[in-house]
């Protein structure tokens, strides 16, 4: 792998959160973002360790996101993470065919020797909630904390 680490300059920065933004959409990720002054800039931030140390880079995705780790430090073993926070709502995108075209696309920009593919989570769905009921009001003051509609003193 080649090593990522703290560049000199916003450029560095700039460049590095606009590859992985492209990596992530070649993956099949969808990328938020906002419209500024008519240029679509995407939502995206970078977090560098200083000169010569590794990055973080986040990029929120569609209800979930995506965070790039590197360690170009040696006694690290000059590596990097791709770590993905992804949230399966019903009706909405499936992620698992990006997950497995993911793991191609950040091997080959890696240039890696060796991969290793970690699933520490399962994969969570949420459920709405139902509405609660309107409850009926009182004069009576309680405490909702005892439940009991005991007054509080």
């Amino acid at each position: 792998m080649q090593a990522i680490s703290s560049g000199s300059s916003t450029e560095d920065e700039q460049h590095l959160m606009h590859m992985f933004v492209g990596k992530l959409t070649e993956a099949g990720f969808d990328v938020t973002g906002k419209n500024k002054n008519g240029v679509f800039v995407h939502d995206v931030e970078c977090c560098a360790f200083g000169m010569g140390y590794g990055v973080t880079v986040i990029a929120i995705l569609s209800a979930s996101s995506a965070v790039l780790h590197t360690y170009p430090e040696r006694k690290y073993g000059e590596r990097a993470e791709v770590e993905f926070n992804l949230c399966y709502l019903h009706g909405r995108k499936n992620h698992d065919l990006s997950l497995e075209r993911a793991v191609k696309v950040f091997a080959d920009w890696f240039k890696c020797k060796g991969l290793v593919k970690i699933s520490h989570s399962m994969r969570r769905y949420l459920v709405p909630l139902p509405i609660p009921k309107k409850r009926k009001k009182t004069n009576k003051k309680t405490n909702p904390l005892l439940g009991n509609g005991k007054k509080k003193k």
